[in-house]
């Protein structure tokens, strides 16, 4: 099966003789080779542009033990968080980082896997977390979404009902555009790879209420996402 951009190269070829005229053609093709050689500097500052314009708050981490450092802020009333059940966050002993920060009120974290929907009340517990954390498949530069999917061991409770929902992101795995993500979509699409696949492009909001914009009535309040160094993921399985 072809990719993507050679599907792409296919029609523009296609079309070329009758519908495009040959400068077009060589500035279409020159973008669609751009979109597969990894994340560049200007995808990277159009994302953190859009997200931003959407309403989520986007930090950097130059540095792995930066990380706790960059949570601090958001975790003065924080007294429960909860921690997606994903090798990342091992792998990064976040847990331990953040119980070191030695914040008023003490930091509880559990597991999303402690706290699995099989005891009535599971909803009330995951919604009075002050912050849930879990880890990005990708974000979308042209709208400044991520993408997250959801399993048996990590549920979808984590990025919609805590106030304040962070999630980690590589720098490296931003793509340009939706179209871009077609074949990762269909990968995890499969059965048995993902439970359910949401794109989360900013905090809650609604406008129900006399047409006033109102942030985190029916879901998370701050949406943060952490962009982490590429060397953060390396170690961790696929």
């Amino acid at each position: 099966m072809s990719s993507t951009r050679e599907r792409l190269h296919e029609r523009l070829a296609r079309f070329s003789r009758t519908e495009i005229d040959p400068l077009t053609e060589t500035t279409l093709r020159d973008r669609i080779q751009q979109s597969g050689t990894g994340t560049s500097d200007a995808a990277l500052r159009h994302f953190i542009m859009r997200a931003e314009s959407a309403g989520s708050v986007v930090r950097r981490c130059s540095e792995i033990g930066e990380l706790p450092a960059v949570l601090a802020p958001f975790l003065v009333t924080a007294e429960r968080i909860i921690l997606a059940d994903h090798p990342l966050l091992v792998e990064l002993r976040l847990e331990e980082g953040l119980r070191r920060l030695d914040l008023r009120p003490g930091v509880f974290c559990v597991t999303d896997e402690e706290l699995q929907p099989e005891h009535p009340g599971w909803k009330r517990e995951y919604a009075s977390a002050a912050m849930g954390i879990d880890v990005a498949i990708t974000g979308i530069a042209e709208s400044g979404a991520v993408l997250i999917a959801s399993s048996e061991r990590e549920s979808r409770a984590v990025s919609l009902l805590p106030e304040v929902h962070v999630t980690l992101l590589s720098e490296r795995a931003i793509l340009s555009s939706l179209t871009e993500a077609a074949d990762l979509l269909r990968t995890l699409s499969e059965k048995g790879k993902a439970s359910a696949l949401t794109f989360v492009g900013g905090p809650s909001k609604t406008a129900d209420i006399e047409k006033v914009l109102i942030t985190g009535v029916h879901g998370p309040r701050i949406f943060l996402i952490v962009l982490l160094p590429d060397a953060a993921f390396d170690s961790v399985p696929s």
